[in-house]
């Protein structure tokens, strides 16, 4: 999967992660990730919490990912 964005922006609006890839290629062009965030669980007594990773991204294991001028503007990873 190829996503061209025309020099656009796609906003996570500070409540979301815009992109997840759990499989196969995908390559992002030509675009802006904004206001991405990957919130982790909080941790109790005796207990971590959930990974914050992958802010704007996440590439799981079984995918591969490909930029092409990309800007990464204001994402959040936190918690875990």
């Amino acid at each position: 999967v190829t996503v061209v964005g025309n020099n656009h922006s796609i906003d996570g609006n500070t409540q979301f992660r815009p992109f997840f890839i759990a499989g196969g290629e995908v390559a992002l062009e030509n675009l802006s990730l904004a206001g991405g965030l990957a919130q982790g669980g909080n941790g109790g007594p005796g207990a971590g919490g959930g990974l914050g990773a992958g802010a704007a991204v996440f590439v799981d294991a079984g995918g591969a990912l490909r930029l092409k001028n990309v800007a990464f503007l204001g994402n959040t990873a936190q918690g875990g």
